[in-house]
């Protein structure tokens, strides 16, 4: 007896979607199903991949409809499925869900093993005796109709925060993610998917960009205008823009400009950066391994607010060795992606070296056009020091050039001779959420 008969009508798309993720073993397939078997263990794994699919259809489809009549001996199931299916919740996150690939399988991986852990119970996938189309009354009844919605509502809330989290990792760069092609977007996802340290990297570097806009704004708040600049935000647009915004002749130009940044718009208040490129050092020697999550969301969130303002940026991470990456030109696409990805996967641990990360950030300041102009960003926990020579070079530098050195501290320990070099000092365990940190330095 056929136990993996289609209990809802395949769409092509939807079934490229999860063939896919299943050649790939995607943790988002993989890891759902294995936590789907923990909660129900009468079924087989192929039995419940088969009801995995339908379930991922039932989310990813424009006007998903359950197969009618149902397969001989799964009429228990297929009653449950259109319950599922006729949950009001359900909807809610179909919202998100229904033809986007990404979202309906990251919702997917949560929603479904959840589905299963509500349910408590599932009929078996196939009963002998029965022919097909028979429909089963005791799932129609208020009661058990009842507990089917409650079921559903605590696997919609899992999937929604699983959406919400994804979201938020990407933050700024949802536009860039949501141009790339369908399979470029799914190995995405399940790169986070398979490694929960960088997805917590991108989350927490999303909440901190997020919170340091709106740090940016307070401080501009009553600000007086000091001169010109491009941009999007609204409320400081130029009345011209506005003009332009009005003519239906000129509209479509508005519009490019605002998905482009390049409005017109008044520069409002001062930080402590010359809002010129940013050169960031990241400390990733042994001493930081408690700070990993912290130090590579800090520098995730930065790059993410050079790159909103279209600010070159190279990050030095360092230890007893260095690695450099320069952003790419334009910061846009799947580049730009994969530099943020990268970055925050990069942990080499070892010892500790201030020089050498130091020096590399002059010479890319001195020698490289697109840094003449840079920022210098520190993160670090402290546990070394600035050798006499090299401390000397950079004073003598930062006077010549005129560029800033600021140093955000993820311990309280500090460090005497870099603080000394430094313009502003930050200690991220003083700071709400990086907010004063982030904004000032980027």
């Amino acid at each position: 007896m056929n136990t993996t008969a289609r209990l809802v009508q395949p769409e092509p798309l939807g079934d490229w979607v999860w063939d896919l993720m299943c050649d790939w073993k995607s943790p988002l397939v993989t890891e759902g199903l294995h936590r789907a078997e923990e909660e129900e263990t009468d079924w087989d794994r192929r039995s419940l991949a088969s009801l995995g699919r339908d379930v991922f259809q039932m989310l990813f489809q424009w006007q998903p409809q359950v197969v009618d009549p149902p397969p001989a001996g799964r009429e228990r199931i297929s009653s449950l499925m259109a319950c599922v299916m006729a949950s009001p919740d359900l909807e809610e996150l179909r919202d998100r869900t229904c033809n986007d690939e990404v979202q309906a399988m990251v919702a997917w991986s949560s929603f479904f093993p959840n589905l299963l852990r509500a349910l408590q119970k599932l009929p078996p996938p196939c009963e002998e005796g029965c022919r097909a189309g028979n429909r089963i009354p005791g799932l129609s009844t208020d009661k058990t109709g009842e507990g089917i919605h409650k079921a559903v509502a605590r696997a919609v809330r899992a999937g929604e925060k699983a959406c919400k989290r994804f979201a938020c990792a990407w933050g700024d760069e949802h536009s860039d993610f949501h141009d790339l092609p369908p399979e470029q977007k799914l190995e995405l996802a399940s790169r986070l998917a398979a490694d929960p340290l960088l997805l917590q990297i991108m989350e927490l570097a999303g909440n901190w960009f997020g919170d340091a806009l709106k740090q940016r704004r307070k401080r501009q708040q009553g600000a007086t205008p000091d001169g010109i600049e491009f941009g999007r935000d609204l409320p400081r647009m130029l009345g011209s823009e506005l003009a332009t915004l009005a003519d239906p002749d000129l509209e479509d130009l508005w519009l490019h400009r605002y998905s482009t940044r390049t409005l017109q718009q008044y520069r409002q208040g001062s930080t402590p950066c010359k809002r010129g490129p940013v050169v960031v050092c990241v400390d990733t020697s042994s001493s930081m391994n408690e700070f990993e999550v912290a130090s590579k969301a800090l520098v995730i969130a930065a790059a993410k607010l050079a790159q909103r303002d279209r600010r070159p940026v190279r990050v030095i991470l360092f230890s007893c060795d260095i690695e450099i990456y320069d952003a790419p030109q334009p910061m846009a696409g799947a580049p730009w992606l994969e530099f943020l990805v990268t970055v925050a996967r990069r942990f080499s641990g070892g010892g500790t070296d201030f020089d050498m990360p130091l020096e590399a950030a002059l010479e890319a300041i001195t020698s490289h056009e697109l840094y003449r102009r840079a920022d210098l960003v520190f993160i670090t926990d402290g546990d070394c020091e600035v050798s006499y020579d090299v401390e000397k070079l950079l004073a003598n530098e930062k006077k010549k050039r005129g560029f800033g050195l600021y140093t955000i501290f993820l311990d309280r320990a500090g460090c005497e001779s870099l603080e000394a070099l430094s313009d502003e000092v930050w200690t991220a365990l003083d700071s709400e959420s990086g907010l004063e940190l982030l904004a000032g330095v980027a």
